[in-house]
């Protein structure tokens, strides 16, 4: 059974019916089912007065809205009429060639643009959209397994989000053997990344588009074929015109004209008037895009005529931070900028004027669980005094990717190490029978989140089998069953909390976490004996990078 988006009704419906069309964590909706309660709502909504129906005549005159925030935070709905839909759904069925009833990876909230794509691409094609809470796509392992499970055959993101995948070693073809096409958009592609990308996914296929949610999402499209590969232009086209848009450019700005383009803000005459022309008979939208369009008639990004930037995939309006800035007492102006920061970046490390560490780079510290103060140093970084009464693990220092560097401990050599490009390590000191040794562990992912923040749990006793960490004093789990010499991590919503933590029977005071933002990385470290449990915090740093 498929949804046929050209009559706007359900089709085939002989066809696989009891078929997953939805699924999430706890539950899965067949195309029977959907078919069934699309059509109980419907009559529902005839029985409605007119004027409170969301569907018939008005609603098809109307469209489908999205909504974002435009300037002085004013809510700008997009009105996406049928006849845009319908064409969007047609051009992933017509052209992106997918396999039969393709199975969806949709982590995006319902509120971003982009998630239409994986909506509309499972319902026009027979498919399945397999939903993927942000609790669960924190938990990285998890994350991979339920993918697996499901076999998702399709990923649509932004390209920061597959980005933090790479981070985990389990993200390949041997783990996800059905994940043969990955879509891009909301973000420039580049080809580190799509090579990263074919490394661990040799046989898979490299879509990048782009497209405002004004022109139903996506305008352009291009499939990074070897051509385009060898080229390896940075970053990659945007693509060419889909068969239903016209691109032009004005003085520069890339011009979109064609059905798929929206029928109007709502209730926004005056940016209608700014915004929308006509074009040879059709709606045509400015972008606000600049843009250089070469003699094959593919589309290069050259950035914005106004100050808007995206992050994540989602717009900001620079002068909306500007305003709130100059609106704090004792502010007479403000001013905001964007600061580059490198793929995998600890918390909030972008300064402005700060250099940028080159591309490749890694993330190394050292944790000394001991009472005992160690005196550390990882490659060129600077010395620095951890354990005992100070913090227990050093901040962060920059090292070389898949190089040699050198750890200090005391002035004296300790190990000669190399970790992968763009990773977080611990190294964690461990002293046996007088023998030091120096014990790597995988921090996981190191990228912030702009809603959440995150805690990391090191169990750093030898002999502690199971260690534990709870919320106190309600004994809300958060981790269990922690190997020694481990590490765990999960993202949090940024409040304060006090937690507790055990190795078996045997449990370490409390200790109240700081007021964590979003964003912020916080440490927990379980050090002393698996007898008497120590429970140490701190907020994870890097050291500034410098030339």
């Amino acid at each position: 059974m498929r949804f046929d988006f050209d009559n706007f009704r359900f089709a085939d419906p002989d066809s696989a019916g009891s078929a997953l069309a939805v699924v999430d964590m706890q539950d899965g909706l067949s195309w029977n089912t959907l078919r069934a309660r699309t059509g109980a709502w419907a009559g529902g909504q005839r029985r409605l007065p007119p004027r409170h129906r969301r569907h018939g005549p008005e609603g098809a005159r109307r469209g489908l809205h999205h909504v974002h925030l435009g300037q002085h935070r004013r809510p700008q709905g997009v009105q996406i009429g049928r006849e845009s839909l319908g064409l969007f759904a047609g051009w992933i069925r017509d052209c992106l060639r997918l396999d039969a009833a393709p199975v969806f990876m949709d982590q995006m909230l319902f509120s971003f643009d982009f998630s239409l794509f994986n909506v509309a691409g499972a319902l026009g094609l027979g498919g399945t959209c397999v939903l993927c809470p942000r609790e669960l796509t924190a938990e990285r392992d998890a994350f991979a397994a339920y993918l697996a499970h499901h076999r998702v055959t399709m990923w649509a993101s932004t390209p920061s989000f597959v980005r933090q995948q790479l981070l985990n070693p389990a993200f390949n073809a041997a783990t996800l053997p059905e994940l043969k096409v990955f879509l891009f958009g909301a973000e420039s592609l580049s080809p580190t990344l799509a090579e990263a990308l074919w490394e661990r996914f040799p046989a898979a296929r490299i879509v990048n588009s782009y497209g405002p949610t004004e022109a139903t999402c996506s305008t352009t499209w291009v499939e990074i074929d070897a051509e385009l590969r060898q080229q390896a232009p940075n970053p990659f086209q945007i693509g060419r015109a889909k068969p239903y848009a016209a691109l032009f450019l004005d003085q520069g700005e890339l011009c979109i004209a064609g059905d798929h383009v929206m029928r109007g803000y709502l209730n926004r005459p005056d940016l209608n008037q700014t915004r929308l022309f006509l074009h040879q008979g059709k709606r045509a939208y400015r972008s606000g895009d600049l843009a250089h369009i070469d003699a094959a008639g593919l589309v290069h990004f050259r950035g914005r005529a106004d100050d808007q930037i995206k992050l994540h995939g989602y717009r900001i309006e620079l002068a909306e931070v500007d305003a709130a800035l100059a609106s704090l007492p004792g502010v007479r102006a403000g001013a905001a900028t964007v600061c580059a920061a490198p793929p995998a970046t600890e918390g909030a490390l972008a300064q402005l004027y700060a250099a940028r560490p080159p591309q490749g780079s890694a993330y190394v510290r050292v944790l000394n669980p001991d009472a005992a103060t160690a005196t550390v140093a990882v490659a060129q970084g600077h010395a620095q005094a951890i354990g005992s009464n100070g913090a227990a693990a050093a901040t962060y220092a920059v090292v070389k990717g898949s190089q040699p560097f050198t750890v200090r401990v005391d002035g004296k050599e300790a190990a000669t190490l190399q970790v992968q490009p763009d990773t977080f390590t611990t190294l964690l000191l461990a002293r046996t029978g007088g023998k030091l040794s120096v014990v790597p562990l995988d921090d996981g992912s190191g990228g912030p989140d702009a809603l959440k923040a995150e805690l990391r749990f090191y169990n750093a006793i030898r002999d502690c089998e199971g260690a534990q960490l709870a919320l106190a004093p309600s004994g809300t789990s958060i981790f269990q069953a922690v190997r020694p010499h481990s590490a765990v991590h999960r993202a949090i919503n940024p409040v304060s909390a006090t937690v507790d933590a055990a190795c078996g029977s045997a449990r370490a005071p409390e200790l109240a976490l700081p007021a964590l933002q979003p964003g912020d990385h916080y440490s927990l470290f379980l050090t002393g004996s698996a007898a008497r449990p120590v429970l140490r915090g701190q907020v994870s740093r890097t050291d500034p990078y410098s030339k």
